[in-house]
């Protein structure tokens, strides 16, 4: 497969599988984490969780981007979100509630001293909200007079389309680079010592023979999923056709009258009550 420039590729951090690989490295996730939380989070302080959801059940199986633990103490589940949803509000619940049901075990207490965060970075405009490029939730926090849950789940939705609206210049700058790879480019001369380091990381990694094999990897893979639903939609329709023409050729109408009424070849239908 032949690829003329890196933008075929989305060489982006926006790219969310280039994005979970440069954020794989603890020492680039907690200065992301330590921006956004505005407390010192270390390298160190960071244990990586397992990304897909250990409880078994029929229905959706929701595939984290990044999901970590701080300390053991707070887990946290971080999203690249690029599409549009038409259920956006639904989805952050369920990958939620998924992140928690994750960490209960059969015969275990319900009841944890742990604490979760989820972290959604949007880059395509399909913000909640309108006047602000960042806005927190806390789900269930106080059941009218008494407090429900202690206020240990919080949601964090940062728009990166809507940076103008941060008034703290450094996180700004920071997750403009995600946004980016122009904003990069731009910083790497930077008078600001952290964003001048980060600028560099974040380029010497979209340049890297890693990066590179990631986004081709994820390309390939979204051709494979998208030829594969064409493949699959082709073969149903195929099999929509043997039906009908199986189930009116046993209620005695004729090949001649099956082709004029359904549109369908002589030669298919000889071919289908032969087979």
């Amino acid at each position: 497969m032949y690829y003329k420039n890196e933008k075929e590729l989305n060489m982006c951090l926006t790219n969310d599988a280039l994005f979970k690989g440069y954020y794989s490295n603890a020492s680039n996730l907690s200065t992301l984490l330590s921006l956004i939380l505005k407390e010192k989070i270390k390298p160190n302080d960071i244990n990586y969780q397992p990304n897909e959801i250990i409880v078994e059940f029929e229905g959706k199986k929701p595939r984290f981007d990044l999901r970590v633990s701080i300390l053991n103490e707070l887990d946290i589940d971080i999203e690249m979100q690029n599409n549009k949803e038409k259920y956006f509000k639904e989805r952050i619940y369920y990958y939620f509630a998924s992140m928690i049901m994750s960490s209960v075990r059969e015969g275990k207490s319900y009841k944890t001293d742990k604490n979760y965060l989820s972290i959604w970075l949007m880059n395509s405009n399909i913000s909640l909200f309108d006047n602000s490029y960042y806005e927190e939730f806390g789900i269930i926090s106080k059941n009218t007079q008494n407090e429900f849950i202690e206020n240990k789940c919080r949601i964090i939705i940062i728009d990166l389309k809507k940076l103008d609206y941060c008034d703290n210049i450094e996180l700004k700058t920071y997750l403009s680079m995600i946004e980016s790879n122009d904003n990069i480019i731009k910083n790497l001369d930077s008078s600001n010592d952290l964003i001048k380091m980060e600028a560099k990381k974040m380029n010497d990694y979209l340049k890297s023979n890693e990066a590179f094999q990631i986004a081709i990897e994820r390309l390939k893979s979204e051709s494979f999923h998208n030829v594969s639903i064409i493949e699959a939609k082709e073969e149903g329709i195929e099999e929509g056709k043997k039906e009908i023409i199986l189930n009116m050729h046993k209620k005695g109408i004729s090949k001649e009258d099956i082709a004029d009424m359904t549109g369908i070849n002589i030669e298919k239908i000889n071919k289908t009550l032969n087979m």
